[in-house]
């Protein structure tokens, strides 16, 4: 293990669930569902305030509970830890989904996952899934000099572009399982 890096550990302290490697971390508020993510290295909060929302153009945000498991994985990444939070509505129409995090020994970046179950007797559609929906990046920050790495998913060359507007910030990965996963690198 370098000196930077550790096993990925998943914490409970009181209203908040943690997953952490050394490298980054995140943290769940189990009481009103937001959560945040920090640099180690950098010593700050990379974003703050985050929801996981499906079809989020509701007029009224729904009431949910937050429960929330660990699991071990070992895949082609590495090995490390998978934080899953599982979001039920206590009301309407709204589905019952999962926000998973997934941290890997030494590595500095996040993959991220969903699934929704449909707890219904018709069937749904998801319009819109937003892993990061509401958060406030680098808040109180000056950055200086910011650059987004762009590129069209292989129909044009990618390029830096000299702006803090970002647009994609993840990338489908591979998976086994009926999961959407996406890897979040920093």
């Amino acid at each position: 293990m370098n000196a930077q890096g550790k096993e990925v550990e998943v914490v409970l302290s009181e209203d908040t669930v943690s997953i952490s490697n050394g490298l980054l971390g995140f943290d769940f508020n189990l009481k009103n569902g937001t959560y945040a993510g920090k640099d180690f290295k950098g010593q700050r909060k990379v974003f703050t305030g985050a929801r996981f929302s499906i079809d989020a153009g509701q007029w009224k945000l729904p009431k949910y509970s937050y429960m929330w498991s660990e699991k071990f994985v070992s895949d082609y990444l590495g090995k490390g830890k998978t934080l899953n939070i599982k979001h039920v509505p206590s009301e309407g129409y709204h589905l019952i989904r999962n926000l998973k995090i997934t941290l890997y020994e030494n590595q500095p970046f996040a993959v991220f996952g969903f699934s929704v179950t449909n707890q219904f007797n018709h069937p749904v559609r998801v319009r819109q899934a937003l892993i990061i929906d509401k958060a406030k990046f680098f808040n109180g920050m000056k950055i200086e000099k910011p650059q987004v790495l762009r590129g069209g998913a292989g129909a044009e060359e990618q390029f830096v572009e000299d702006t803090f507007n970002i647009t994609v910030l993840c990338l489908p990965v591979p998976s086994t399982t009926k999961d959407v996963q996406l890897l979040l690198a920093g």
